[in-house]
């Protein structure tokens, strides 16, 4: 029986190898760093209220973080570094894709 499983792991080695490196993120996950995204973003709006001398008690909340940031930030590793090369070309993609989309909303709206 165990030169069985000894058998399939051996087999599955080489498609283990290509795949990229899940997250960095500790038993926490993405919810949990969703919320320490969010509570930085609140304090964030809150120093810039406090500086603006803002008048208003009320702030809105802040805005959720988009997918690819999370994205970006599970597979970074503490000192700033990606996990692996294949992360950082798709992590490169992203944010040209999403530049782009930015751009060219930007265009469509002020031609229009």
């Amino acid at each position: 029986m165990f030169d069985f499983w000894r058998m399939c792991g051996k087999w599955h080695r080489p498609s283990r190898r290509k795949t990229p490196p899940p997250h960095v993120l500790s038993r926490g996950g993405y919810e949990c760093l969703k919320q320490k995204l969010m509570v930085e973003k609140t304090k964030k709006k809150l120093e810039e209220a406090t500086q603006s001398e803002s008048t208003e008690g009320v702030i809105d909340p802040p805005s959720p973080i988009r997918r690819h940031v999370k994205w970006k930030i599970a597979r970074t590793k503490k000192i700033g570094q990606m996990m692996s090369e294949t992360a950082k070309e798709i992590a490169d993609k992203i944010v040209s894709h999403f530049q782009l989309r930015i751009i060219i909303i930007f265009v469509y709206f002020v031609n229009d």
